[in-house]
């Protein structure tokens, strides 16, 4: 018996559903196209004006420094400008309604950073893969020097475009 799994399909602005035959072999995608995003370093796009803050910071003061400096998030650095951590809005959002006083009980401890000459596709990539808006950029030595958010690569795509005065 052929197994039916069910796709979602958009037309008219009204949903249908149509039953698509599951298929048994696995799906053989075509390999990925290069594009300019694959030879763009990431260093090129990423904010490097940061507004870094350490771990014992509270959690009031995170709050008036996000929304008056208008970043998305707070690269969180040791003594040594080293990454360990980030917190975002929407993380400050949280801790205001769960009553945390430091940042370091609400921030995402740094599981990953991309070197700066990373390229955007990279970036991006992982992005969707870690399902964040932010990546810590660090240079060779392991130390903060920017961070590359979603909206940075959306800017850029959007000049390459040229659709957005450069």
């Amino acid at each position: 018996m052929t197994e039916i799994s069910t796709q979602h399909v958009y037309a008219r602005g009204r949903d249908y559903y149509q039953p698509v035959p599951a298929s048994s072999e696995p799906r053989r995608d075509k390999p990925p196209v290069p594009t300019i995003s694959d030879g763009v370093p990431v260093r090129q796009i990423m904010t490097s004006e940061l507004v870094c803050v350490r771990e014992d910071l509270d959690i009031a003061t995170a709050i008036e420094l996000i929304t008056r400096c208008r970043v998305g998030c707070l690269p969180v650095v040791d003594e040594e400008g080293f990454p360990i951590g980030i917190v975002t809005k929407h993380d400050l959002l949280e801790a205001s309604q769960t009553g945390a006083f430091e940042l370091r009980h609400v921030m995402m401890p740094m599981a990953f950073t991309l070197a700066d000459h990373a390229s955007v596709a990279h970036a991006a990539a992982m992005m969707n893969v870690e399902d964040v808006h932010h990546v810590p950029i660090v240079a060779d030595d392991g130390r903060l020097v920017g961070v590359v958010s979603s909206l940075d690569i959306v800017r850029w795509l959007v000049t390459n475009d040229g659709l957005y005065g450069a």
